[in-house]
């Protein structure tokens, strides 16, 4: 008895007990994550939002062009950016049964020293063509060099081309697109219903001196002003317009690279999206008897095209023809 008491008493303290081969559970420590708990996928971060910029009586709204076009992002862009450009925005409530509203696009090249020269090529260049300097348009009419593009010649529609305008006809897409042009659409407070005919206008002028030329160095242009009327102000009112800048070239095609960012990110370029849109943004204004406009603009990314043909527009069927592109400068039916 006392033998098998002692063979029993051994088989309980090392058979029932953990086997040595077996891992023993350790503890949880302060910085180890519950045994339950999954590592959880980083979420991608929300898409910026700019705020609104609100503006009494008058102001403007600063902006950067780049090529190709970028997403907004709340930080300041990494690099130079090809040109600045303000929206300048104007009430005029004199008379009170017919209040204006004035809209006016400037562009400026902000560097202007010869090693910026190099950049801007840099920028604008072609990927798919080499050497092409050569065969830029601006030249110095002593000496044969390239020149500063003068910016008021670089964006008019219309005018003799390579002698008030550096654009013409493009042989290979069959169109006039070498233009920038400034497209707003008027709309009631909604955003749903649109209001006449959309404004428009490919005419530019360098600021300062509107009757600089092809060869002239101009580092900022001047489109034309826009007058919307929004109605008596004998009563509260609201309104809401869109405006976009666009470059025509490229309207149609679909380049061999895509978007670096934004919403098109990984997608093919579709119309407009191949340096159509260049800056698009939303106006709200409000208005009391007695009191000055009140503007909110907010800078869009754009999602969509601007809905307007502009090569029918231009009116340019082939080479031969002149470019008509008659602008549409106020929503005042006559």
């Amino acid at each position: 008895m006392p033998l098998v008491a002692l063979l029993v008493a051994l088989f309980m303290l090392y058979g029932c007990g953990p086997s040595r081969q077996e891992p023993v559970e350790q503890p949880e420590t302060r910085n180890s994550p519950p045994a339950t708990q999954k590592a959880q996928p980083k979420s991608k971060p929300a898409p910026f939002v700019p705020k609104p910029i609100r503006i009494s009586a008058a102001g403007a709204v600063d902006f950067d062009i780049n090529w190709p076009p970028r997403s907004l992002t709340p930080s300041k862009p990494s690099r130079r950016s090809l040109l600045t450009g303000q929206l300048l925005l104007r009430g005029d409530t004199s008379q009170k049964t017919d209040p204006r509203i004035f809209i006016t696009l400037v562009l400026t090249r902000p560097h202007t020293t010869d090693a910026d020269r190099e950049f801007w090529n840099s920028e604008t260049t072609f990927r798919q063509y080499k050497n092409w300097m050569p065969y830029v348009r601006g030249r110095d009419a002593d000496e044969g060099q390239w020149l500063w593009p003068n910016l008021a010649c670089l964006f008019k529609a219309r005018g003799t081309e390579r002698v008030e305008r550096y654009g013409g006809w493009d042989r290979g897409h069959k169109a006039d697109n070498d233009f920038g042009g400034v497209l707003i659409r008027k709309y009631d407070a909604s955003g749903a219903t649109e209001s006449g005919k959309p404004l428009v206008s490919g005419d530019w002028r360098a600021v300062g001196d509107n009757d600089a030329g092809l060869f002239n160095v101009a580092h900022s242009a001047e489109s034309n002003t826009f007058t919307l009327h929004p109605g008596d102000i004998d009563r509260p009112c609201r309104g809401r317009a869109r405006v976009w800048f666009i470059y025509g070239d490229f309207m149609t095609w679909r380049p061999p690279w895509k978007y670096a960012s934004g919403p098109m990110k990984g997608r093919p370029l579709k119309k407009e999206y191949a340096g159509g849109i260049i800056a698009q943004f939303r106006i709200d204004w409000t208005c009391a008897p007695g009191r000055p406009f009140e503007f909110t603009v907010t800078p869009e990314t754009p999602r969509d095209d601007t809905g307007f043909d502009w090569i029918k527009w231009v009116a340019r069927k082939t080479e031969w023809d002149t470019p008509i592109a008659r602008p549409r400068l106020t929503d005042h039916i006559k």
